[in-house]
């Protein structure tokens, strides 16, 4: 909602009086009385600038606009009528009109802040990146108390990757307001884009406990969910819907926690309650036809997409959903409007733009136009490269460090949990991992439990770090949590690819796990995970380069796990596993000691919800269209092909 600026000799003087006049629910009183006071002969021009506000509170606008502009004509050096009606320009979208009204506030008063705020968001939504954020930090050095400035400011830095300077802000508006929640939930989004989680976490207990508003809730539970504390999570929804039970935000939210742990039911029935607050929210309709896609429910996953197009029809969420599920063909209606929309948001919000480049890619690789695809595709990486922390520089030091923990306890007796239930499956992203969880989720011994973050629980449960003294403390952990998803299976799996970094500490907290590794083509592995629009991490795979180094440390670490725990791993081949499905599965099922069972050869029959970026794929018979996908766009993967294959 735009903030509507006053001039500062008359503090709050219209604000206040509305305000009671709503509580007393006399406003039309109340702004006849203003309207008085404005027309009457000699009224100041303050006194006319304050009742085109006042009209502008009450959604008066074009009667405002009038106003503001007998305000201008009345005295045209006043700056404050300028500034007021800037405000309303950029409420309605008309933001070269905001900008012209801003200026004009400025040539009258170069140090007008509310004017440089207002010309700042006038420079932003036009796609003024560099101006907007020129101006705002201009006005932020004549005021540092303006929170609206931090603010601004803060997301600017954010959208440009210059975290740093968000964090410097940031911090420094907390010293002046230490006890301002917004300013630290501000604070601790950028530590996460910048992966300081132990300092987010820090931040987070600061305001833990404190009497929070609804919309402070909500970001509190964004951020225990990014720690993975989920039940803390949890938590803070709840009390949102205690204080405000029609809070459509609250239910979404616990929505898609609910779907991110598989409780479908859970999850379908607060994206209901919901689209029962609030039917008029094209997010609630998103989120339905992607618990339909994790449920393998095609048909209704399009209804609702639809539905939430037919609200909003430039939803990029939606048309991203859509691409995923459609099969696109030429002169294709979507298509056509996909190319608009992208065009509309190329200046004003990039973020957006760069989520219809990836739709837009999907839609002409299936249209076989190979070139067309890759120049959508990377416009939409390259958009969110130059948004997101360059880690390239800090991910050799982190795998080193790993290698290093596990090695400064070498020797030492890890006397561990013995079980056999667990599972892990591993490998970088987009190697099969989620193949080979529903080939084995066909077997009846088999829980498939998904993308699961409990080894990570287990050592922040033990302090962070695997030791001797409580490795076993750990192991016990991670089975204890396993069995509340399954007291009674044989084995539950845990398909989070990224254990690939923890295979040694699993095996010191779980000695009789079975770790079982995916590996697929690399130009393949890397080509798949550049097409992908992460939710959230993942910062290499947006950048060609990065992928190479990101693939060659992830095969080092696994070498060196190989060194370290000889015989400990049970290697996939994708490849294999697609063009010689039986055996693949029989030395599979040999390695977890399990009889043959032939429902393993047609994992698609397995009715479960999968979550992950291949939900769709695994609903489908093993298939051999995606073993040779790249080289559909080899002349655009030369990083890839340079490093990987033999031919250059």
């Amino acid at each position: 909602m735009t903030v509507f600026f006053m001039s500062k000799d008359v503090p709050q003087r219209v604000s206040d009086t509305l305000s009671l006049a709503q509580q007393e629910s006399d406003i039309q009183t109340t702004l006849a009385r203003l309207e008085k006071a404005a027309l009457r002969s000699g009224a100041s021009v303050q006194c006319v600038c304050h009742f085109g506000v006042a009209l502008a509170q009450v959604n008066r606008v074009q009667e405002a606009i009038q106003v503001l502009q007998t305000a201008i004509d009345k005295d045209p050096e006043y700056p404050d009528s300028y500034t007021n009606l800037s405000n309303i320009y950029l409420s309605l979208g008309q933001f070269g009109k905001a900008e012209d009204c801003a200026q004009q506030a400025l040539s009258r008063n170069p140090n007008n802040v509310d004017a440089m705020v207002n010309l700042g968001a006038a420079f932003m939504n036009q796609g003024k990146t560099v101006e907007g954020i020129k101006t705002w930090e201009a006005a932020y050095e004549i005021d540092k108390t303006r929170l609206v400035l931090v603010a601004n400011l803060s997301k600017a830095y954010m959208n440009m990757a210059q975290f740093q300077k968000a964090e410097v802000l940031l911090c420094q508006a907390i010293q002046n307001f230490p006890d301002h929640i917004g300013l630290r939930l501000s604070l601790i989004n950028v530590l996460f884009a910048c992966e300081k989680y132990t300092d987010a976490e820090l931040h987070l207990h600061v305001i833990e406990g404190q009497d929070l508003s609804p919309s402070d809730m909500l970001g509190m539970s964004l951020a225990w969910e990014k720690l993975h504390y989920i039940d803390k999570a949890i938590k803070c929804l709840q009390k949102v819907i205690d204080q405000d039970p029609q809070n459509a935000q609250a239910y979404i939210r616990l929505g898609q926690i609910y779907h991110l742990m598989l409780d479908v039911d859970q999850a379908a029935q607060n994206y209901l309650q919901a689209k029962e607050c609030d039917p008029n929210i094209d997010t609630v309709y998103i989120c339905l036809a992607e618990l339909a896609q994790t449920q393998g429910d095609r048909k209704q996953a399009l209804q609702w997409i639809h539905q939430a197009l037919d609200i909003n029809p430039k939803s990029s969420g939606a048309h991203m959903l859509l691409s995923k599920i459609k099969k696109f063909k030429h002169r294709d209606g979507d298509v056509e409007m996909m190319h608009r929309l992208e065009g509309e948001y190329a200046a004003k919000d990039p973020i957006v733009c760069g989520e219809f480049n990836f739709a837009l890619y999907k839609a002409y690789d299936d249209m076989c136009e190979y070139d067309q695809a890759f120049h959508h595709l990377k416009q939409a990486n390259d958009i969110v490269d130059q948004r997101i922390p360059d880690i390239t520089h800090t991910q050799d030091g982190l795998y080193q460090r790993i290698k290093d923990g596990f090695q400064a306890y070498k020797g030492h007796d890890f006397s561990g949990y013995e079980t056999d239930v667990p599972v892990f499956i591993v490998g970088m992203p987009r190697s099969g991992t989620t193949l080979v969880e529903q080939v084995l989720a066909a077997h009846p011994d088999i829980h498939p439990g998904g993308e699961l973050d409990l080894f990570g629980q287990a050592q922040r449960h033990v302090g962070g770090s695997i030791r001797p003294d409580n490795a076993q403390h750990a192991g016990l952990y991670y089975t204890q949590a396993l069995r509340k998803i399954d007291a009674h299976a044989r084995y539950i799996t845990n398909k989070m690819p990224a254990n690939f970094l923890n295979i040694g500490q699993i095996l010191r907290c779980l000695p009789s796990a079975k770790i079982i590794h995916c590996r697929r083509d690399p130009i393949e592995t890397c080509f798949s995970c550049y097409k992908q629009n992460f939710l959230r991490g993942h910062y290499w795979a947006y950048d060609l380069e990065k992928l190479v180094l990101e693939y060659s440390l992830y095969e080092d670490m696994v070498q060196f796990w190989q060194h370290e725990c000889p015989g400990q791993m049970h290697h996939v081949s994708y490849e294999d596993m697609v063009l010689n499905t039986e055996d693949t599965v029989k030395d599979l099922l040999e390695y977890l000691g399990l009889p043959w069972h032939d429902a393993c050869l047609s994992p698609e029959r397995v009715e479960r919800p999968v979550a992950t970026s291949s939900k769709m794929q695994v609903r489908r018979p093993i298939y051999r269209s995606s073993l040779k996908a790249a080289e559909n766009y080899k002349r655009h993967l030369a990083p890839l092909y340079r490093h990987f294959s033999v031919e250059g």
